[in-house]
């Protein structure tokens, strides 16, 4: 579906919610516990093929926590494995408020490579300027490897 989607080459395709987003009640503050086999042989097999094969242009990351670290501040899933291992070079956005307080941390958002926070509002922004400010992040790309968890 996707590659037929974009076969014209004027539309792209969003996979969403990458990944392990097993439930809708608390699923922003949920942590699915998850060994290493089950994770590549169940949960990512379905997004590995995608991205292989169609070449998606972006993906959204779901708001729940994999054994207790926010999908969308993970750079070993979102650099090490979409980005190096999978070889996605689309928009990596997050789902929509999953950047808020209580939730997942915006320097932690940008330091995994996520380009883009939905909707993008004054909290995350005070906490980015904040982060610049206190050199606690630059305004390039953090460069993390796979092994930084």
């Amino acid at each position: 579906m996707a590659r037929g989607v974009q076969s014209k080459g004027d539309l792209t395709v969003t996979l969403k919610h990458f990944c392990c987003n097993n439930r809708e009640d608390n699923r922003m503050k949920s942590s699915s516990q998850i060994n290493e086999r089950a994770f590549r042989e169940i949960y990512l097999k379905a997004f590995k093929s995608v991205v292989q094969d169609a070449k998606p242009g972006c993906i959204m990351s779901s708001y729940n926590k994999i054994n207790g670290k926010y999908v969308n501040s993970a750079p070993a899933l979102l650099i090490g494995l979409l980005r190096e291992s999978w070889g996605f070079d689309g928009v990596i956005m997050t789902d929509w408020q999953s950047v808020a307080k209580g939730q997942a941390e915006a320097t932690k958002v940008i330091g995994a490579e996520s380009d883009l926070m939905m909707p993008g509002d004054n909290y995350q922004y005070k906490q980015l300027r904040r982060a610049l400010k206190d050199k606690r992040r630059s305004r390039s790309r953090s460069h993390a490897t796979a092994a930084q968890k």
